[in-house]
């Protein structure tokens, strides 16, 4: 067809193959002409207030948005750029982004990063097609913690220790749980000693945040 986009093949030897169209390039792949780049490749991003001192005295080290990726061998490369989007709360105007590879020689490249601002405020809801159930139950996308560490990924005043802060916080998770699809809160209730509660308080919860949560969750649906 006139129209068929065409390739050019450049092997780690560095012979060019082509111009040759997709199914031409399927044939080549399975008489072992050519190999998918299956190169285990890594990519990792921190961005954070630069001197921001949080609640232990650490100085730039809030972690307030941190991902990564790892993609290759078991898990075939595109061979595209591919958009990774993310939402950032920031306290202040003096904010540091980092991108680096997670690991050596698993190496990764950067486009472009642009920034956005919502301007009014608010995440749009994604609008989520529910599968049908499988034997009753339904696939969920879950927003999950290991560690009890919400109160430093939203940005607001306290981390949420203080009941304004904490109104605030779940206001926040809820907006971006709807803004990304996820429809579940996974979030320890237990940590190393035992259950969280008013005599063992790690990592800095309001009092009775559980009831505040379950209420506000209940009222966003």
């Amino acid at each position: 067809m006139a129209n068929e986009r065409m390739y050019l093949v450049k092997t780690t030897e560095g012979e060019e193959m082509g111009p040759a169209d997709q199914e031409t390039l399927v044939k080549w792949a399975e008489n072992g002409k050519i190999h998918p780049d299956d190169k285990i490749r890594t990519m990792d991003l921190v961005v954070q207030e630069s001197m921001q001192e949080v609640w232990d005295g650490t100085v730039g080290a809030d972690y307030t948005l941190q991902v990564g990726v790892m993609t290759g061998d078991l898990y075939p490369n595109s061979g595209r750029v591919l958009t990774h989007r993310c939402v950032y709360w920031t306290r202040g105007a003096d904010v540091t982004l980092m991108a680096m590879t997670a690991r050596q020689d698993m190496p990764a490249a950067i486009s472009a990063i642009r920034v956005y601002k919502v301007t009014d405020g608010r995440l749009p809801p994604l609008v989520v097609r529910s599968p049908r159930p499988v034997d009753g139950w339904r696939r969920q996308v879950a927003f999950y913690f290991e560690d009890p560490a919400l109160g430093y990924d939203l940005a607001v005043p306290g981390d949420g220790y203080s009941p304004g802060s904490l109104s605030e916080e779940i206001d926040r998770c809820a907006a971006l749980m709807k803004y990304t699809g996820e429809t579940l809160l996974i979030y320890p209730g237990a940590w190393y000693d035992g259950f969280m509660d008013d005599d063992y308080n790690p990592r800095r919860h309001a009092p009775a945040y559980r009831r505040a949560w379950y209420e506000k969750f209940d009222r966003e649906g």
